[in-house]
Formats: C-alpha cells, sequence, structure tokens
C-alpha cells in the first residue's frame, strides 16, 4: 500500500520534491485544510456522508470558508455542521488526553455516526471545564 503525505501546511518547494522523490504520494494544498484534502483523495472510496467528516474538519481547523468547503457546506445545514463539530471539538479537547478516546471517536465516526449520537460525546461537550 502507498504511502501518503496530506497537510495544509506550508511546505517548500524542496521538501515537496524530496518527498515525492522518497516514493510517498504528496496532497499538498495550503488553500484547504487536511480533512478536506483527505476527503477528496479518497472520496471515491468514501461513502458519501463522509462530506459531512471533511466539514467537521475544515470547521474545527477555520478553514471552512476555503473554495472546497464552501461548495460543500451548500449542501448540508450549515448550523448542523457547525454544532456537530463543535460538540466534536469540545469532547475532543477535554478527554483527548486519554488516547483510548481518540480511537473509539475514530471509529464510531468511520461508522458515519454524527458526533452528538456517540455515547457521551454530547454530554462530554456539554460538561466541558475551561
Amino acid at each position: 500500500m502507498p504511502v501518503a503525505y496530506i497537510d495544509h501546511h506550508y511546505l517548500t518547494d524542496e521538501a515537496k520534491k524530496e518527498i515525492v522523490k522518497a516514493g510517498v504520494d504528496l496532497h499538498h494544498d495550503i488553500n484547504d485544510c487536511s480533512a478536506m484534502l483527505t476527503y477528496a483523495t479518497y472520496k471515491g472510496k468514501l461513502p458519501s456522508e463522509a462530506r459531512l467528516l471533511a466539514l467537521y474538519g475544515a470547521v474545527t481547523d477555520y478553514m471552512d470558508g476555503s473554495a472546497s468547503a464552501s461548495r460543500m457546506m451548500e449542501t448540508f445545514d450549515r448550523q448542523f455542521v457547525l454544532l456537530e463539530s463543535t460538540i466534536l471539538s469540545y469532547a475532543l479537547a477535554k478527554n483527548g488526553r486519554d488516547l483510548s478516546y481518540p480511537d473509539m471517536l475514530v471509529k464510531e465516526l468511520a461508522t458515519m455516526k454524527a458526533p452528538h449520537s456517540i455515547d457521551e460525546v454530547g454530554k462530554e461537550a456539554l460538561s466541558r471545564q475551561r
């Protein structure tokens, strides 16, 4: 299986060349978040509901104004996407140090569950301590 490098942070042209030279499949664009880039890379292998996962990433990475995220957002209720993204982000911020928690979230999100429907995620988000 080929290795893919998907990122939106700045890379020099030299770094990009080295990544490709190493045989890595590079997907890079500073104008989009990694979640959107990942969706674009694998969308042919993903269910259509995976578009929401990409949007959750775009919202929490403050990149939902990108061209691709904006177009995708038009097909959903924006308030729903913002709410689900916030619930997910808050729950992860509260419990992310326990490595089993992000693992659980990934497994649940991979089944295309909405964050609010994952056991305790909504409750955890609402009880977030600062």
